[in-house]
């Protein structure tokens, strides 16, 4: 038998308590008057839900757990909230601890509940701020002109680039429809946030449509104009996900 390393075995671990976490969310249905807690095998979510000073608003908490201590990356995962039967949505992120908040004015007949998210499926880029400003940040430092990233299951990739230092930048987006048919003519989610601010810079839907001369990728892309970012010199990351959905 193949000797078992115990860090591969801790990093699978830990991927499949994130999928299940996810899964435990988009199973969890809760209102203004009552919150949620789903446990599984490896993770375990807390909804908690609380008035607002100002009528008619709510904080709706979300707290994601790791029992076993297995080093879960929460940070940044995007989560949708979402208001049954309208369809009306907020978007949110974790942070480092698996915490996300959202405050959102709801009626009190309102069902709530997540959409669903692959975690495998999400491309994440980490963009430097010499590309976001198109400028080094120290003299004499490269400038990097050009970043990409692929999701885990290999369904999606993105990259950033800036064509020089007063261009645009640039987010392409590839996605794989073998590995993830539902992509075909879908849409995607592509979200841009500091590193330092947690601000979102940039959410947009961006279509894909068949890439010219190739039978399985399918491409959109979306231009950032290069005055949204003169002054935002932070590091950025890039996250590319497919449109969630109940």
């Amino acid at each position: 038998m193949p000797d078992i390393n115990p860090k591969e075995l801790e990093l699978d671990l830990a991927d499949r308590a994130l999928d299940e976490a996810m899964a435990l969310l988009a199973d969890a249905h809760f209102s203004t008057s009552r919150g949620a807690y789903r446990q599984g095998e490896l993770s375990a979510v807390s909804v908690l839900v609380e008035e607002d000073s100002e009528a008619g608003v709510h904080h709706i908490r979300v707290m994601c757990h790791d029992p076993g201590h297995l080093g879960i990356d929460w940070d940044g995962l995007p989560l949708t909230l979402i208001e049954r039967p309208s369809g009306k949505n907020w978007p949110g992120f974790l942070d480092l601890r698996g915490r996300a908040e959202f405050r959102v004015a709801v009626s009190d007949e309102s069902d709530l509940g997540f959409g669903k998210l692959n975690p495998n499926g999400i491309a994440k880029v980490e963009v430097p701020g010499s590309l976001v400003t198109g400028r080094a940040a120290k003299a004499g430092e490269p400038r990097i002109w050009q970043v990409s990233g692929l999701s885990r299951d290999g369904s999606l990739s993105a990259l950033a680039e800036r064509r020089g230092a007063q261009g645009n930048i640039w987010i392409t987006v590839r996605a794989n429809v073998d590995k993830f048919p539902a992509l075909r003519n879908g849409e995607v989610q592509v979200v841009l946030r500091s590193n330092w601010s947690r601000a979102v810079w940039l959410q947009a839907k961006v279509g894909l449509n068949l890439r010219e001369g190739s039978e399985g990728h399918w491409e959109g892309r979306v231009k950032v104009p290069h005055s949204e970012f003169e002054n935002h010199p932070a590091d950025a990351t890039l996250l590319v996900f497919a449109a969630q959905r109940e």
